[in-house]
């Protein structure tokens, strides 16, 4: 039963990993669970203590990743055509040209919504490139997370 755990604990794992990257799947809750499983188990050393600590890391990574999309570039003066279009770019650009319309998508929503809103190219670029980076920044955390998991399920079997 412990090497089941364990095999699930590394699946659930892997998927947060790919679910870090893609909007479809949520990475860093699913990172948590699967943090869960290999607890269960006997062959890993997974404290309480690590699992509080995991688990706020997680809980305010997944609120930062849904509020920094809308925030950042917000504060930097983007509309809220701008917002919108980013959302729905990183959408469409996952599904029109995977895998990298998930990172281009969100700068071309954003671009396209400025220059809608506001017609002042060079501002519209400004707010593209803001939003672009708040993705990056966002996703790197997921992947950190989700990567430290992993690390931390395999390492405790050793």
């Amino acid at each position: 039963m412990d090497i089941f755990l364990i095999v699930i604990a590394i699946l659930v794992a892997l998927a947060a990993i790919a679910g870090a990257v893609l909007p479809i799947l949520p990475g860093p809750p699913l990172s948590f669970i699967a943090l869960l499983i290999a607890k269960f188990s006997s062959l890993t050393d997974i404290s309480n203590k690590s699992l509080l600590i995991y688990g706020i890391i997680v809980l305010a990574i997944t609120i930062f990743d849904y509020f920094a999309p809308i925030l950042v570039p917000k504060k930097f003066g983007a509309s809220e055509m701008a917002i919108k279009l980013s959302i729905c770019g990183m959408i469409i650009g996952l599904f029109v040209f995977p895998p990298f319309g998930i990172i281009i998508g969100p700068f071309v929503g954003a671009l396209i919504g400025e220059l809608i809103d506001n017609k002042n190219v060079v501002h519209a670029f400004k707010i593209a490139m803001i939003s672009f980076f708040a993705f990056i920044f966002t996703t790197g955390l997921k992947l950190i997370i989700s990567g430290l998991v992993l690390y931390k399920i395999i390492a405790g079997l050793f």
